[in-house]
Formats: C-alpha cells, structure tokens, sequence
C-alpha cells in the first residue's frame, strides 16, 4: 500500500513539473497598423477550451496552457474578421509577433498562421482556408481555385465547380445545399471544407461524383446580405447574385436568388460533313452559318429553419425556377450531290419549376439520429424547333417540333444513423421517388404519358483501425417505368469500398471502388421519330438496356508547410452506356437513334502542385493525362489526350492580381473527338474595406477567335468536322462589384444531411 501511494504521489508530482506552454504577441489593425484593445484571444484543442484573454494595452497578450499538441488560437473583435493561427509547434514559448487582423499570414520559426490540410476518420480531405488564400478570393469559386483537392475543377469563367467531371453533393453546415448556395458564400465565413470524391451513401443514386461540406465560422451577426453582379463591357454576358438571412432566436429566414443572362449575335459555325450509304450513296455537305443564341437563368429560392435546440432542427424551403432558351442557325450549305439550299432553323424552349421542400431532423442521443425529407415538385416545359430549307431551285421544305410536357414529382426520403462506437458508424435509408410526365406533341395526336416508381435502399458500415479507414456500402434500386402501355423494370445494385491510410499528417493514400448502374433516361427511350433535316430522322429507344458503371480510384497527397502535391490515378468503364448513332435506311435517308455501347473506359492520371503565401504569391498548377476508348457492335475507337489548369495569385496590401490559365484537352464520346473550351483571364481585385470587392477581369486575352469549340466525329456512316467560335468573348473585359453587409446576434445551428430535388424532363431536343 505504502508504495502505491508514493507511486501516486510521484505522479502528481510530475504532472505538477510539467512544463506550461506560454503563447504571447500583439494584436493589431493592418489598415492603419493600430493596437487592437480588447480582442477576444482564445486557445482551443480540437473542441476543448485551453484558455483565453482579451487583449490588453497595447493589443498585448499572453496564454499559458500545459497542453503540447497542436491548437488554434482565434482572435475576434468587433469590426473585424477573425483571425484563426494553427500552432504546430511543441517549444514551451512562442512569441507570435504582430497579430494582424484582416490580413496575411505570420509566420515564426514553426508556428504557422496560414491555412492546414488534415485527413478525418471518414476518408476525407479536411481543408483549413488560410488567410493568405481567403485575402486573394473575391469569391468562394476563387477560394476553390486555391485549394489542393484532387480531382476538383473550379472555372472562374463559367462560375462552376465539378469533381471528376460532374456535379458534386454539396453541404453547407450540415444542410444539404445547391452549388448556387456555396458560390454565394463569402470566403471569409468559412471555417472548414471536408473533401472526398465519393459521396456518402444516400446520394449514390444520383450519379453525382464529389462531396463537399462547408462549415462557417460562428458568427457574432444574425443577418447577412450579400450582392454580387459582374457584366462585361462589350457583350452581353451578365451575372448576378444576392443573399440575404436573419434571424431571431430559433429561427432563420433566407431568400436567395442568381442570374446569368447570355445574348451572343457574332457566332459563327463551320462544319463538313458527308452522309455514305450502304448502296454508293454519298452526300457531302459544307455549310458555313452564323448562330446567335441567348440564354436567361434565374432561380429563387425562400427557405425558412427552426432549430429550437441542437439536437432538433426543422426546415421549409420554396424553390422556383425561370429558365428560357432561344437559339437560330442560318446560312449556306453546298450539296454536292444535289441542289444547294440556304436553311434558317430556330429553337426555343421555356422551363418553369416550382417545388416545396420539407425536411425534418431529430438526435435522439449521442447514437441515433433520425432524418426525414418530402419534396414536392411542379414544372412545366415547351420546347419549339423550326427547320426551313430554300433550295436553288425554288422548293422549300419545313420541318417543325412543337412539345409541351408537365411534370410532377414526390419525392419521400428517410435515413437513420447508429453510431455503434467511436470508431465505427452504422448508417441506412430509402427514398422513393414517384415521377409523372405528360408529353404533348401538339402538331401530331401522339400524347404520351411516362410514370416512375423508383425505390433506393442501401446500407453503410464504416470503422477506423488505428490509423486505416475502412467504409462499405451496398444497397439495391427498384425501378418501374411505365410509357403509355409499355412497362419495364429494373432491380440493380449500388456497391461501393472505400479505404484510407494516414501513416501521418504530412502523407495520405485514398483508395476508393465504386460500382452502380442506371437507367436510361425518360427522354432516351421515347418511341416518337423527329425529321430534323430532308435526310436525317431522330428516335429514341425503347430497347436499351440497363448500364453498368465501375470507378476505381487511387489518391496519394503530400504536404510540406506551404507546398502540397497531390495525385490521382483512376478507372472508369460503364458497360451498355448510351451513344448516338447514325444508320442508313435507303433512298438516301439515315437514322440517329440512340444505342448501347459495347465499350466506354477512361483512364486518368492526375499531378496538382499548390503552394500558398510565398511572401504573397501563391500558385495551383494540375497536370492530366486521359486516354478514352469506346466501341459498339460496328466501330471502336480510343484517343489519348494531355490538359492542364494554372492559376497564380499575389497579394499586396489591399489588391490582389491574379492569372488563371486553361491548357484544353481532347476527349472522346462515342464516335465524336472534341477540345474543351479553352480559355483564360488576368483579374485584378481591389478591398477598399470589409464591405466592397471590386474586380476588373481580361479574359480571353490575344484571341481574336473568342471561346472556340471545334469537334470530328470519325463515323463510316457520318463523319463529320466542325468547328464554332463565339467572337464575342475574344479580348472581353468584365467589371465585378461584390458587397456584404453582416448584422444581429447568433443563430444555433443545426445538421442536415438529406437534400433531394427534381429537375428531370422527358423533351428529347434536338
């Protein structure tokens, strides 16, 4: 007994002796280099408070704590933003130097006051934004320029964002949201991004690829309002967004709305192509026209959230959305075969939706967590083409497609979590979704209506063994799909392993397999011919066959203070997928028709270097290398093709310069060999305080050619070269003004992780 207690005592003894860690500087303004009184310094570990002051004389502070391992000191005061520095180092005392607000990073021996990369115990890349890369974003799309996701894309030009290609789930807070929604984030707001290329269960039969979730920082304002619109000078090429939230104890009202506005007249459209028969028929046509086009998008959304306490939360959101098109072609086509002709075709359509989404959330305990969505959607939609042919001759042929179609959906979605430990997560759910479609084809008495009844179960598992992430999924899809009197159904399988080791924080290895399968689209297997032009007839098919789609995916990631390098390399094959292809039928008339693929993989190997605030400078180059190859039952083809994406920023007191670069690859889809679009553009931002951003962009700089999108389908059948050039866009200068405005209190928070939508349409246009 005796020497358990002088064993104790000794303990103690020793935790008394433990050296406390003492971190000190000043706080002060940068704009006019001021001390800052009275600003709240805290020192967090993970969610534990360590201790905190508020600044004294002289912006002065000083923390102790015997704490050794990494933290976070936040400096907040009033009229300012918060300041977060992550302190890596383990030295007993750390003298911070001059803490500045609203500005740059500082950086003494190791302490580092800039942004951090980790990895969490689910497989994803955790992203701390420094202030260096928030300094140098107007925007958030510009913040995800900066950041070293492997496999994300942002385009600053056309304002999107996609993992691998498409359109990832996006989380904001825990509430599932629209990308539109995080666009209108402010960087300065955000905390933290959790990252992943494979999305969590419940969305895995949406076909979204990528998983992006935004926390925000705890905010001493309980409203926001924030406007921002960029036109150009020259051309009508218009952006618009606002936001505006507040909130009063439990609840928070929210209404958004964005705009894009698109009128291009100087578009000009080259194409050679030839249409070869089985029986020597040969048509070779070289038309040269001009197709201006216009677009206007604007979508609007209410949303209402009452969270009376953390652990429940309840939210009504109205959503509605104006989408009109109008596209002419006209020109000149030399038939060799036969008689020359001018054409003039026209299209235009108009899509309104509206829907009502309620979504409910409730923690029971620590353990189980229930959630339940109900949306609700109502659209309509017309779609009008016009295609006149004036020959030499003196004949004139027209060809006319007049669709109007409703559409009404219910979508009911249910899923519940059980967290078996704190190393291992039970998850399962169901949604069911129930489409219905009416399809007016108003110059004919064909009048289809196309019904859904589509069932998604799936159950996830995941456990981490010390410092390996394991995370299965399975689930299985029930589909029935009605058109008219014909009925099909589909049972398929929705399987994903993901696997993660993080030997230590410097170096990560992802791996990652994926297996799904899908449906052909309402619109795919329509059974209704269209003539589109004196030799070309258009129908879907109501034969295709059920895809099957295999990703595998390895991703390696090394970070060195301000450097990180990150890789990707990955497979995908989609077994019976959906091409187009062009028949022969006789007398000189050739069928476009819908088909399954026999095969259709993509090889990519991927290499990003970011390095962040070099005395200012920053730079994201990403190197990628593709190789395609398809085939049906008549052809096969393959191509190999090298893109690259580079941006570089520079910071200098209230400005920031910038310059991002698009090197375009080719790609290959079925028969057809395309570039993407190439472009670039030189910003300059200026902060004259926290409230205004203005920006001046170049883009599209020496190019007399403007957006160019030249494309050469290699078909025994159809080939084909083309080529358009949209000249407005060549040398185009845009002004961008951003405003954000916070006021209020605090509003609780709670997390949402369902989100579902209908945006589907059974138009086949043409």
């Amino acid at each position: 007994m005796m020497k358990r207690f002088l064993l104790l005592l000794s303990l103690l003894a020793g935790v008394q002796m433990l050296p406390a860690r003492t971190i000190g500087g000043r706080v002060v303004a940068e704009a006019d280099t001021v001390p800052v009184d009275g600003a709240q310094c805290t020192l967090t570990a993970g969610d534990r408070q360590l201790a905190a002051m508020e600044s004294v004389s002289g912006g002065q502070f000083r923390l102790s704590t015997p704490e050794n391992g990494s933290m976070v000191l936040t400096v907040i005061k009033d009229g300012f933003d918060p300041t977060d520095i992550i302190i890596d180092s383990a030295q007993e005392t750390i003298d911070l130097g001059i803490v500045w607000l609203t500005s740059g990073t500082t950086l003494l021996d190791e302490v580092t006051v800039e942004g951090s990369m980790e990895f969490d115990a689910k497989g994803r890349t955790i992203i701390f934004p420094g202030s260096a890369d928030v300094k140098a974003s107007e925007s958030t799309l510009s913040l995800f320029q900066k950041l070293p996701l492997a496999g994300l894309s942002a385009d600053p030009i056309n304002r999107s964002i996609s993992v691998m290609g498409s359109s990832p789930v996006v989380i904001i807070n825990g509430v599932p949201s629209t990308l539109n929604e995080l666009l209108l984030l402010q960087p300065k707001n955000i905390e933290k991004i959790e990252y992943s290329i494979i999305p969590p269960a419940r969305y895995a039969a949406k076909g979204q690829t990528g998983y992006i979730s935004v926390t925000l920082k705890k905010r001493d304002d309980g409203g926001q309002v924030a406007v921002w619109g960029r036109t150009a000078f020259t051309t009508t090429f218009v952006d618009g967004s606002i936001d505006a939230s507040y909130h009063q104890g439990p609840s928070k009202f929210q209404i958004s709305a964005t705009t894009s506005w698109r009128n291009y007249q100087d578009v000009l459209d080259h194409a050679e192509e030839s249409y070869i028969g089985t029986d020597g028929y040969c048509l070779d046509l070289n038309t040269q026209s001009r197709s201006p086009f216009n677009y206007f998008n604007l979508p609007v959304a209410l949303k209402y959230t009452y969270a009376p306490k953390p652990t429940t939360v309840f939210s009504a959101a109205f959503n509605f959305n104006h989408y009109s098109d109008h596209r002419r072609s006209y020109g000149h086509t030399d038939d060799f075969l036969d008689d020359d002709y001018d054409f003039n075709n026209e299209n235009r359509s108009k899509d309104l939706g509206n829907s009502l989404d309620l979504y409910y959330r409730q923690d029971f305990n620590s353990r189980h967590t229930l959630e339940a969505e109900m949306v609700g959607t109502l659209s309509n939609s017309r779609y009008d083409r016009t295609n006149t042919y004036d020959y030499l001759s003196g004949r004139t042929e027209d060809f006319t497609t007049d669709i109007h179609s409703d559409r009404r959906s219910l979508i009911t979605d249910v899923s519940y979590t059980y967290n078996v430990s704190q190393q291992s997560e039970l998850a399962a759910g169901l949604t069911n979704t129930l489409p219905h479609s009416s399809n007016r084809y108003m110059l004919t008495d064909y009048n289809p209506t196309l019904t859904e009844n589509n069932n998604n179960l799936y159950v996830q598992y995941s456990l981490m063994f010390s410092r390996l992430y394991v995370g299965l999924r399975t689930g299985a899809q029930f589909n029935w799909l009605r058109n008219d009197d014909a009925r099909r159904h589909y049972i398929r399988n929705l399987s994903s392993l993901q696997l993660q080791w993080t030997p230590a924080q410097t170096f990560t290895l992802s791996a990652s397999a994926n297996y799904s399968s899908g449906i052909p689209g309402l619109s795919a297997i329509t059974d209704y011919e269209q003539q589109i032009t004196p030799y070309l007839i258009s129908n879907g098919n109501p034969d295709l066959k059920t895809s099957h789609n295999v990703y595998a995916a390895l991703q390696p990631a090394v970070r060195y203070r301000k450097l990180t390098v990150s890789g990707l390399v990955s497979f995908s094959k989609v077994i019976n997928g959906v091409f187009s292809d062009v028949s022969y039928l006789g007398d000189g008339m050739f069928l476009s028709r819908s088909v399954n693929s026999k095969k259709n993989d993509t090889w990519r190997g991927r290499l990003q270097v970011q390095m962040s605030d070099l005395a200012g400078f920053g730079f994201n180059a990403t190197v990628q290398y593709s190789h395609y190859a398809t085939a049906v039952e008549t052809w096969d083809m393959s191509l190999a093709s090298w893109s690259a994406l580079l941006n570089l920023w520079y910071n200098y007191r209230n400005f920031t310069f910038s310059y991002y670069h698009k090197f375009p690859g080719k790609y290959l889809y079925a028969q057809t060999v395309g570039r993407d679009e190439n472009g670039n553009a030189l910003q300059v931002s200026y902060r004259p305080d926290r409230h205004w951003t203005f920006s001046l962009s170049w883009m599209y700089m020496f190019d007399g050619h403007g957006t160019k999108y030249p494309s050469w389908t290699y078909s025994s059948v159809n080939p084909s070269w083309r080529d358009r050039n949209i000249r407005e866009n060549a040398n185009m200068v845009c002004l961008s003004i951003n405003y954000t405005a916070d006021f209020g209190t605090i509003f609780r928070t709670a997390r949402r992780t369902l989100n579902n939508s209908d945006s589907g349409s059974a138009i086949l246009k043409l």
